[in-house]
């Protein structure tokens, strides 16, 4: 999540949006953040110039619904774990995002969840209820789209890493998948556990730790 950065920067209460919309090519129709538990649409966006962006996609045709800034935060939490949760089973199966809500299911509830937790604790918030219906019908809505895991940057900061380290006793299921794919080579100087040792419980503390802590995106030119 941006928030720190932006923080940082004094652009915390800046216009943001979350995004459901795609064009699969130039020139191509866009397809709208709609689906079946969610018809009036998913794309979403708070701040100042709120009801201008609203305006704007809805002159091309594309929902999009202005929210306060408590809604929008959860709002943002549950996109995040959505694109995190589907990304990494996806990946781990070499598979599309429908097939990772139709073949994968269990495993990618039980990810969403321990991020759900997770993310509520750092944040400070709450989730709504059918939230795992909510990711799983949007799944289905772009069923074609292929899953990939573009980055990840390591913690540089060594008080951050023994935190990490030390969360990781905790053995999310997260980390599970982040050790199959070999994620935690490039962080060569800690001792990976092997999968036996990795459990479901407990996943909070340390990803709560995570979302508080660690840059886990893109970095900005």
């Amino acid at each position: 999540m941006l928030q720190p950065w932006l923080k940082q920067r004094g652009l915390e209460d800046n216009t943001q949006a979350l995004v459901y919309f795609a064009v699969s090519k130039l020139g191509e129709k866009p397809i709208d953040g709609k689906t079946d538990v969610n018809p009036e649409g998913l794309t979403a966006v708070n701040g100042k110039h709120a009801s201008a962006f609203a305006a704007i996609l809805e002159s091309g045709g594309l929902a999009c619904k202005v929210l306060d800034k408590q809604a929008f935060q959860e709002c943002m939490l549950e996109k995040l774990i959505w694109i995190s949760a589907f990304m990494l089973v996806g990946v781990r199966h070499g598979c599309s995002v429908g097939e990772v809500e139709s073949a994968h299911k269990d495993e990618t509830v039980l990810l969403i969840n321990e991020l759900a937790a997770a993310g509520c604790k750092a944040l400070g918030i709450s989730l709504g209820d059918g939230m795992v219906e909510r990711l799983c019908a949007y799944a289905r809505s772009v069923a074609h789209y292929p899953t990939a895991i573009k980055e990840v940057i390591p913690m540089r900061s060594s008080n951050t890493k023994q935190r990490f380290w030390n969360g990781c006793r905790t053995n999310p299921s997260h980390f599970v998948l982040a050790d199959d794919l070999e994620w935690m080579a490039s962080w060569h100087t800690w001792p990976l556990l092997p999968s036996s040792h990795f459990s479901q419980q407990n996943a909070a503390p340390l990803l709560a730790h995570i979302f508080g802590q660690c840059r886990m995106v893109h970095p900005v030119e």
